[in-house]
């Protein structure tokens, strides 16, 4: 970390961006697959008509040794994952936060009704078919939401005939998960069954971690366990789809989840340090979630198809904030305990159909209500003792969203391809002050062959405030604004025989952004700017060696009237991945990985606030694997962080140090 009496230096990216695409070969090669659950799947055109999108398959996760969906994507050029107080990642995309990005599991959207965010961790990769990632000017047909970008998963499917399998697998810290499935398909049915556990004691820090604090301080970390990093995460899925007719398709999807994990306290000491947030002892004691969704496609003939589906997502949750770092007492100022109770319950309908030769149509309709019902019972000022100075508040609030989508794809002459699309977006707010507003979407592509084809693309996105921002006892602000984005993305796309090459540049135009300002109260901040440039490509270098690699680069402004400093926080300037693939011998297979995340601004706490900078930081991990006979699984070994790098996203939160996992994997077909 660098010293922080150094001050942020901006600089405008445009020339070395220019620079970096002139001499950088960067990669993607994500295929989609077929074997997903169907039902719950919002038909969009493909990434080559309409924008920037990245693909991932159980194939990625196997090679990288991915587990959740946070991991999944931290190769992704343009995708942050950043850990900070929550004790949970997040995914910043593109200079948007988490609450920017709407994700959806087989079309059940899962973001938060309190926040609008989503924990990660909870969706495990042993359940998913494929992920598939839409950056920037996403589809009208989605809703609205997704500011940011849309992350739409689905679940395995598509069998054929019986198959099982399970893994197990132990790492260090007292790491440990194990997961089954079971799948059965036939030409008119497709059942999917799982369940997994996955859990640690706590996280190691590096040993190269150098603690600040005296051992009396009540947030001392040493360097060893990370203080209050446990978890534990329990997942149950099940899929069943039948096909009824030759043109009616019926199905059913139910998620299950239960955990609870700790939030590590900050490192440093806020009475010292003003870039330091104050010591918390908070902890999310018990979090259930389930949610299901059953869903029909219909073709009403060879050119028109229907899809309708019908959703429900609820979520309990129990967190406390304790006195110290005992976890056992809350009887001190600002000392809480906490119940939310969350639900969102909708439909989703969309019309697919082609007009004429080569004009293809698709409406939807999207309604969802969110509620919360939140108790938080807290400790006033001094010492609480026989609920005396203890203070009690509720929110039990509730807002509707309806989306309606248009998207036109036309042919045109010179081979390019249209894509228009406008949407229309209503939210009742409990208590009146509604608002309404619009969405669009304009794309071109021209394909000079089947190997190169580049593509232009604006668009409008909205998303509406959560129900914590409008309605939370201290910061809410009923009168909030949908946040708009006006994005502007030109891309290539390159395929040789052997190498795939992909690159686009954005720039975004965030207005009516909500944040908290300096009184602590949501509002929405004026103008943000975000530009910047994705490359990502791969190659076949020979019949053993695969190598990929991404490059994201970002320049963030704050444009806002009254904004302190024209720099905005916790976005890092560039992200560089790299990865390899060797076939040792027809059993025995490496994976390594390299990942440079590159410098970011950090704010202190006074006002006016002043920015210092968080040097850049480096990662490597390695994965050795040996194919069991018969191609009935594996076993491997493997490391992350593997030369125990002593890093932070957010200052004064270490990350993991070097970790060890080995496991084994069966497949029986």
């Amino acid at each position: 970390m660098s010293s922080r009496n150094n001050r942020y230096i901006h600089k405008n990216i445009t020339k070395s961006l220019l620079a970096t695409f002139a001499i950088t070969l960067t990669a993607s090669a994500y295929a989609a697959t077929d074997n997903q659950y169907q039902l719950g799947q919002i038909v969009v055109n493909p990434a080559d008509r309409a924008g920037t999108t990245y693909s991932l398959t159980q194939d990625d996760f196997e090679r990288s040794g991915a587990r959740s969906l946070d991991e999944a994507l931290r190769f992704v050029p343009s995708l942050n994952v950043r850990n900070g107080a929550d004790g949970t990642p997040r995914l910043d995309i593109r200079g948007l936060r988490t609450r920017q990005i709407k994700l959806l599991v087989n079309g059940i959207p899962l973001n938060s009704t309190n926040d609008g965010q989503f924990d990660p961790t909870l969706i495990p990769t042993f359940a998913i078919d494929s992920i598939n990632l839409q950056a920037g000017t996403s589809s009208v047909l989605y809703g609205d939401g997704g500011m940011g970008g849309v992350l739409d998963i689905h679940t395995r499917s598509g069998f054929n005939g019986l198959q099982s399998g399970g893994r197990a697998e132990l790492g260090s810290d007292h790491y440990w998960q194990t997961n089954a499935y079971t799948g059965y398909g036939d030409d008119d049915n497709d059942l999917f069954v799982s369940a997994g556990v996955r859990a640690r004691d706590a996280f190691s820090v590096s040993n190269d971690f150098d603690p600040v604090l005296a051992t009396s301080a009540f947030n001392y970390q040493d360097d060893n366990d990370r203080n209050n990093s446990d978890y534990r995460r329990v997942n149950l899925m099940a899929s069943y789809n039948r096909k009824v007719t030759d043109k009616l398709r019926l199905g059913l999807f139910i998620n299950h989840f239960d955990g609870h994990y700790g939030k590590p306290p900050t490192v440093f000491d806020n009475k010292v340090d003003d870039f330091a947030q104050k010591a918390k002892f908070e902890r999310i004691e018990d979090q259930q979630g389930t949610s299901f969704q059953i869903g029909a496609d219909y073709d009403f003939s060879d050119n028109w198809t229907g899809k309708l589906w019908l959703f429900n997502n609820q979520e309990d949750e129990s967190s406390a904030g304790y006195d110290d770092n005992n976890y056992n007492s809350i009887i001190k100022n600002n000392s809480f305990i906490q119940k939310d109770e969350t639900d969102i319950r909708g439909a989703h309908a969309q019309l697919n159909g082609l007009i004429g030769s080569n004009t293809e149509i698709a409406f939807s309709i999207d309604q969802r209500r969110e509620a919360l019902d939140s108790s938080q019972t807290k400790c006033g000022k001094g010492t609480c003792k026989n609920n005396v100075d203890y203070i009690t508040t509720t929110v039990n609030k509730d807002i509707n969203v309806r989306s309606y989508g248009f998207e036109l794809t036309q042919p045109l002459a010179y081979d390019l391809t249209m894509v228009a699309g406008i949407g229309y977006h209503q939210l009742d707010k409990d208590g009146g002050n509604d608002d309404n507003t619009q969405s669009a979407q304009l794309s071109l592509s021209k394909a000079f062959s089947t190997a190169t084809s580049i593509y232009a693309s604006v668009g409008r996105k909205v998303d509406a405030p959560t129900i914590k921002q409008l309605y939370d006892a201290t910061s809410g602000n009923n009168g909030l604004d949908f946040q708009r984005a006006n994005h502007y993305e030109i891309g290539l796309k390159q395929q040789w025989q052997n190498a795939q090459l992909d690159v686009a540049a954005y720039r975004s135009m965030v207005y009516d952004f909500i944040e908290k300002d300096n009184d602590n109260q949501f509002m929405n901040r004026q103008k943000m700017e975000l530009e910047g440039i994705d490359m990502s490509a791969r190659l076949q270098a020979t019949d053993k060696l695969a190598i990929g690699a991404s490059l994201g680069l970002l320049h963030a402004t704050d444009k806002s009237v009254n904004a302190d400093s024209t720099t905005l926080q916790y976005r890092p300037k560039s992200k560089l991945s790299l990865q390899a693939d060797y076939d040792i011998s027809s059993q025995l297979t490496v994976n390594a990985s390299f990942q440079r995340i590159g410098e970011q601004a950090y704010f202190s706490r006074k006002d006016p606030a002043i920015f210092q900078k968080m040097s850049s930081f480096n990662l490597v991990s390695a994965k050795l694997s040996y194919a069991l006979p018969q191609n009935v699984g594996s076993v491997y070994v493997g490391a992350d962080n593997l030369f125990d790098q002593d890093y932070s996203t957010s200052y004064g939160f270490p990350q993991p140090g070097r970790f060890f996992y080995t496991g084994v994997k069966v497949d029986f077909k």
